[in-house]
């Protein structure tokens, strides 16, 4: 009604229509009244949890939209609140407080290695160049020595490998030309290597929940374009995979599980970028 109102007043600006029928005080009485909203506030712990429970939906369409449900019903234009805060909560458990120089300068330190002098743990190694340059068989390999624990050749010396679960994260492989490249890499069938296939990087809490079961000592994503799902050129999105890369400060989901991540990233011929492997321990 008060937008008929406010209509009919673009060709009546006097409101000289309603002075005949007697309701000219009525209106003006009822304009003159404050109007006040109050939206329905969603309550951190409760908007938290169901922002979890829309995570663990393993149809990644069917997450998307039920987050868009609870973004809209606590007023919020989309879903990348949600997943910030999510990404926050899940960096803020990681965080240990601050820690007096003292106790940082006592403490001894140990470098441990997957691969001696090769593959530290934990550690976060990218591996880019141009297509068909051997990215994904130099992880295959390496994913084969620390799954069977066989020995490595370390400047013509073979070396112990720690042996230890490995996830692979697959985002960029047919099933059938995985499986040759993991064939033609002599891996074991029986190694223990879980594979997930279609992975998609925005589903961070189902990547917790697939490293607190599995604890694995190595994780690949192949690749990482893939695996962002068309989205890796987009910075609107480059929250998405702020927890994955995130792990690189500490390589872990929790105080006791260390690990080591390779990147798999496809390097396109730009001039002047992605000129080198880049190795982070």
């Amino acid at each position: 009604m008060g937008s008929l109102i406010h209509l009919a007043n673009q060709a009546d600006p006097h409101q000289e229509r309603f002075r005949e029928n007697g309701l000219l005080a009525l209106v003006q009485d009822c304009e003159a009244q404050t109007v006040r909203f109050k939206n329905e506030v969603i309550p951190f712990a409760e908007l938290m949890s169901r922002a979890k429970e829309c995570m663990e939906i393993d149809n990644p369409a069917e997450m998307t939209h039920a987050l868009h449900t609870l973004a809209t019903a606590a007023n919020y234009r989309d879903t990348a609140p949600l997943e910030k805060m999510l990404l926050d909560d899940q960096m803020h458990q990681m965080q240990q407080g601050s820690q007096p120089l003292v106790d940082l300068m006592a403490t001894d330190y140990q470098t441990d290695y997957l691969i001696p002098d090769v593959l530290p743990t934990p550690s976060t190694l990218l591996l880019h160049g141009a297509g068909g340059t051997g990215k994904s068989m130099v992880a295959w390999v390496l994913a084969k020595h620390v799954a069977e624990g066989k020995p490595f050749m370390v400047r013509g010396k073979l070396m112990d490998v720690k042996q230890g679960p490995v996830i692979i994260f697959n985002g960029d492989q047919p099933e059938s030309s995985l499986q040759n490249q993991l064939i033609d890499a002599d891996l074991n069938p029986n190694a223990p290597i879980h594979i997930f296939n279609g992975w998609q990087i925005c589903r961070q809490l189902a990547f917790i929940k697939a490293v607190k079961k599995i604890k694995p000592a190595l994780i690949i994503f192949d690749s990482l374009i893939g695996c962002s799902g068309g989205k890796a050129f987009d910075e609107n999105n480059t929250q998405k995979i702020t927890y994955h890369i995130g792990l690189r400060k500490r390589n872990r989901v929790s105080q006791n599980d260390p690990l080591a991540l390779i990147l798999r990233f496809l390097a396109f011929p730009w001039p002047g970028e992605f000129s080198e492997e880049v190795f982070s321990p």
